[in-house]
């Protein structure tokens, strides 16, 4: 059988569509005479059909090659093509009246008198849109049948979950394409108005709710989660409903997830832990955020880590006149610089091996580039063993901020954006400690010409060291999956998210301000591992352990977003809030003992300034000194 794809037939495409067209138009022409006199065509009418029907032909089939109706596959034909067909034979009638009013002297009268039948102009247009539409149809609806009952056993039954745009889109690319080997059987959808409609020729059989009766009644290989806004618990439902009847469960980006806004079935992926979060994704202020962005030079420091590497994604499609990634790990610092010159080859852009803690890298870039703008996102941020490593743990976060805010001042930034954590609400370890430490020095160094700004938020998913990708490693090798505490609970949000807040805060930001998400609620850790197993198609308990270990020194069981007598207003965007601390502002010479302290690597009197710059600060057992005997250093800074 010749294939569709062979190079002959594909030259002799067109040909044969133009004179399948012409055969259209003939038998439209034909029938539109036959109907108006009645099936009886005498003279002259007999031979005027005849005589102008070559006339008819020309018009119209010139018409329908400028409308593009000889291009596209005939199975993939939509409401664009109909719409390019209605046009088309609209255009094509009047030709043909016109070529008609000069063939007859401007007048329909015919040579032996009689008038022209004009209705036929009216009959031919609904008989061409029927015939030339009508026959695309035909070609789709049969490609779909053909797919759909041929080679049944390798088609999946799916069942998708959401019946808007994305749910519609990918039905349709399901069923136009029989390659991809999917059935949609029916839509679930939780509005009560698409209750028993069918959209786009697929019924929508009920809700969520529904959904464990349907995937019995059905048979159902597949359900594909398309719902334009996702939130935890629905998504946490229908995975363990699919989980319980070993059915594969998938999902699609929304609509606001995708930035060129296409859906696509090649977008299909397997559903991820972030998808279970139990709150809606941040949405971003996209003009206020350009505006802060666009014609500015713009440094992130710690530009190559988790947050800074999605901070310098995100910035670079903001339109920046320069960004500046500043990074003292080479090559992190490379692959941050190919990938984003391959995303973004229009971007001005500088890859700068430094360090924060090295004040002649920060004023050599400063004095080179003059950024207005800089995100300070350089920072140890590992609970357990920053409470090994006090010295480093001070000087990267303590005196590496300082460095960059002296920096800024001097060079005249307009805007400094530390990136803080919620361990530095009443912290009980000394990373959280020298977080809120930071932002206090930062913010007492505001008031002038450069706004200074610090960013809480919790746990990020998927970032360095998180307990997303150690459960996942864990989980590959077999278990045990490790957790503290079976009570321990954590805020969460995924990497865009939290960067998404920075440039909120950024753009919003007047000075001496700290800002925080409204994260929702917490998770509990142990239900992260059990929905991690089970996205990776185990059983907790029985095909993988979880084994709790205890908490770590520095650890507590929840976190917190606010200090006591912080005064906390909303912003404009519904998410966010602003905390106006009460009192920034530390003791004069402060940062100059803390620098003493680290180059003597004085442990005790580190913490015990940490402790007088943050005085709800509760040191683990291990940063306080065994009774009766003096401890100046700790075993991990020998």
């Amino acid at each position: 059988m010749t294939s569709p794809r062979d190079p002959l037939l594909l030259q002799l495409r067109r040909p044969l569509i133009a004179l399948l067209h012409a055969c259209l138009l003939a038998v439209a022409w034909a029938g539109s005479f036959s109907i108006r006199l009645d099936f009886s065509i005498a003279e002259p009418f007999r031979t005027t059909m005849l005589t102008t029907l070559p006339v008819v032909i020309a018009v119209k089939l010139t018409i329908f090659y400028a409308f593009g109706l000889f291009r596209g596959w005939w199975k993939y034909v939509g409401l664009s093509d109909l719409i390019d067909i209605t046009k088309a034979t609209l255009v094509g009638t009047f030709g043909v009246i016109v070529t008609m009013l000069v063939i007859y002297g401007g007048s329909l009268t015919l040579p032996r008198g009689e008038t022209f039948p004009r209705s036929v102009f009216l009959l031919d247009l609904v008989f061409t849109f029927l015939l030339v539409g009508g026959v695309r149809f035909v070609v789709r609806a049969y490609t779909e049948s053909y797919r759909f009952t041929h080679d049944a056993d390798a088609v999946k039954r799916v069942l998708v979950v959401g019946a808007g745009r994305s749910g519609m889109t990918i039905v349709r690319e399901m069923r136009a394409n029989r390659a991809l080997g999917y059935e949609p059987v029916g839509f679930v959808d939780d509005d009560p108005d698409k209750r028993g409609m069918r959209v786009d020729g697929i019924p929508v059989l009920g809700t969520i709710q529904d959904l464990p009766a349907l995937m019995d009644q059905l048979e159902v290989d597949e359900v594909l989660l398309a719902m334009s806004t996702k939130s935890g618990q629905s998504i946490k439902r229908i995975v363990d409903a699919c989980h319980d009847r070993r059915v594969v469960f998938k999902t699609v980006p929304s609509v606001g997830d995708l930035i060129d806004g296409r859906i696509s079935v090649n977008r299909i992926r397997d559903v991820r832990i972030d998808d279970l979060l139990g709150r809606e994704v941040i949405a971003t202020n996209l003009a206020r955020v350009r505006s802060n962005t666009e014609g500015h030079v713009i440094l992130v420091t710690g530009a190559a880590g988790s947050i800074g590497s999605e901070l310098s994604r995100q910035l670079a499609i903001l339109g920046p006149a320069h960004l500046v990634l500043f990074e003292r790990s080479e090559s992190d610092l490379h692959d941050l610089e190919l990938m984003l010159r391959q995303l973004q080859p229009n971007v001005t852009l500088t890859a700068l091996v430094g360090d924060i803690l090295d004040p002649a890298d920060l004023a050599s870039a400063f004095e080179r580039h003059r950024p207005s703008r800089v995100y300070h996102a350089a920072a140890y941020k590992h609970v357990s063993l920053m409470e090994r490593h006090v010295v480093s743990a001070v000087r990267n976060n303590v005196i590496g901020t300082y460095n960059v805010a002296q920096a800024s001042l001097q060079y005249g930034v307009e805007r400094v954006v530390l990136i803080s954590s919620d361990k530095a609400v009443r912290p009980t370890s000394l990373m959280g400690a020298t977080k809120r430490a930071a932002e206090r020095l930062l913010l007492s160094m505001g008031g002038g010409a450069t706004q200074f700004t610090a960013v809480r938020f919790g746990n990020v998913l998927g970032s360095r060291g998180s307990v997303v990708p150690i459960f996942k490693r864990q989980i590959e090798m077999g278990g045990p999956v490790t957790v503290t505490h079976p009570e321990v609970v954590r805020f969460f949000m995924t990497i865009p998210e939290a960067v998404q807040l920075v440039l909120e805060a950024s753009a919003a930001s007047r000075g001496g301000d700290i800002f925080h998400l409204d994260m929702g609620d917490p998770v509990r850790i142990a239900d992260l591992a059990e929905n991690m197993i089970r996205l990776s198609g185990f059983e907790p308990g029985r095909d993988i352990e979880i084994k709790f270990v205890g908490l770590r020194p520095g650890e507590k069981l929840y976190e917190e977003l606010l200090v006591d007598g912080e005064d906390v207003q909303p912003t404009e965007h519904p998410q966010v809030r602003v905390v106006r601390a009460v009192d920034a502002s530390l003791a004069e010479g402060w940062v100059g003992e803390v620098t003493r302290a680290a180059d003597l690597r004085d442990t005790r009197t580190l913490v015990s300034l940490i402790c007088a710059a943050v005085p709800d600060f509760t040191p683990s057992e291990l940063l306080r000194p065994p009774s009766g005997r003096a401890v100046t250093r700790l075993a991990g800074d020998l």
